[in-house]
């Protein structure tokens, strides 16, 4: 495992209308600004993607061992949140190895995380990881109801509503994740290409010579001829008194040429 890359973490605080803004609302509500992105003018994480009654679970895992699960693709994490419990697990895009869409008997979102304290604490690893191999886990979600489902839920959804994520169910549903989760880890990858850019223009600095050895003598050659900036070195006699810049000046009269001029009769 990097030791410098954050880890996934639990969380107890579930996105809601109230501490996130989709995406769509903040497009509307605020101004955009050349430069700078849209995570720095927003005080509330922002909501890229996600979707409700997804099964969860590892690759490997059967039907019956996958749980319900909601997803938010924010633009700083992806937070995976059991349908009941009262924690959820924070996945960085730093941690994300690749995601995917499958298709089986449905459409289903692959995740392949890099490993960490947190994820052995819920699924232990099955073996001893060889030294400096990188150790992966491969996630799955997939949604519980089709496009065209119906079913009955006695909650108000009042996050992922069709004005700002459209028709969020079954196979568009995974698809919209896709998406979300690629865009949010492609900024996350320009952040830090300039973190990095930052860090090498912070570098040691350069060696400056002072202008004063520059054009101090050295021993062994030939000195240079001083100038003070006042025309005091454009002499005719300067050469005579040491090491000054001469310069003689000779005017002539420019004569004028006679010539003829013909005249035509």
């Amino acid at each position: 495992m990097n030791a410098h890359r954050p880890c996934c973490q639990f969380v107890t605080t579930k996105p809601t209308v109230e501490n996130v803004t989709p995406l769509a609302q903040f497009q509307l509500t605020q101004p955009r600004l050349k430069g700078v992105g849209l995570q720095q003018l927003n005080e509330l994480p922002i909501l890229y993607g996600g979707g409700r009654n997804f099964l969860f679970g590892l690759f490997t895992d059967s039907e019956a061992q996958l749980q319900d699960t909601d997803l938010f693709v924010l633009d700083s994490c992806i937070l995976l949140w059991p349908a009941d419990g009262h924690r959820g697990l924070r996945i960085p895009y730093d941690a994300v190895i690749y995601h995917a869409v499958r298709r089986a008997d449905v459409l289903e979102l692959v995740l392949a995380v890099e490993r960490d304290p947190t994820l052995d604490s819920l699924f232990p690893p099955t073996s001893t990881a060889q030294p400096f191999a990188l150790s992966t886990l491969e996630l799955r979600l997939r949604p519980r109801y089709g496009t065209y489902d119906r079913h009955y839920s006695g909650l108000v959804e009042q996050l992922f509503t069709f004005r700002d994520f459209g028709l969020n169910r079954g196979d568009s549903m995974v698809t919209n994740c896709n998406t979300a989760i690629a865009t949010c880890m492609e900024f996350h990858h320009r952040a830090a290409a300039a973190d990095d850019d930052d860090d090498d223009d912070e570098g040691p600095s350069a060696h400056v010579t002072p202008l004063a050895d520059l054009v101090a003598p050295a021993a062994g050659h030939v000195p240079l001829y001083t100038n003070h900036g006042s025309a005091d070195d454009l002499t005719d006699d300067g050469l005579q008194g040491g090491a000054a810049a001469g310069m003689a000046l000779a005017f002539c009269s420019a004569a004028r040429v006679p010539t003829k001029r013909r005249r035509q009769d």
